[in-house]
């Protein structure tokens, strides 16, 4: 994922704290934690939550011929929020702070897409 793709998210708002692409099976490809912000889970539990961010995504897209294509998904605990979307054949996963707007999923969405329509390519890694 570009710096500029991460960049521009990060712009959007202070209460993102964490952008991260991960491939299919759940692997960190791509991004971080948001320079001076403190991690709130465990190092040890990482590889968790980023399974479970792809297997969500399959299961949420298993329902598309049904409900319409899949845009994203929110997960939201009393300390932050996770967030969940395309990037390809990849997850997209952003977390926030809990008192950020969840509309803010939608302007990701468009920066996601509006990303793919200029880099086709970049977005299938």
């Amino acid at each position: 994922m570009p710096r500029e793709l991460l960049d521009e998210i990060f712009s959007l708002d202070k209460g993102i704290r964490y952008i991260s692409i991960l491939n299919f099976r759940g692997a960190h490809l791509e991004g971080g934690m948001r320079p001076g912000t403190v991690s709130l889970n465990p190092e040890n539990e990482e590889n968790k939550l980023f399974l479970q961010a792809t297997v969500s995504r399959g299961m949420s897209e298993s329902w598309s011929r049904h409900f319409g294509a899949f845009k994203f998904s929110i997960i939201s605990h009393s300390k932050l929020n996770i967030f969940q979307i395309p990037y390809g054949e990849n997850v997209l996963l952003v977390t926030t702070e809990p008192d950020i707007r969840l509309s803010i999923t939608e302007d990701i969405h468009r920066i996601v897409e509006s990303y793919k329509r200029k880099s086709p390519r970049e977005s299938l890694r």
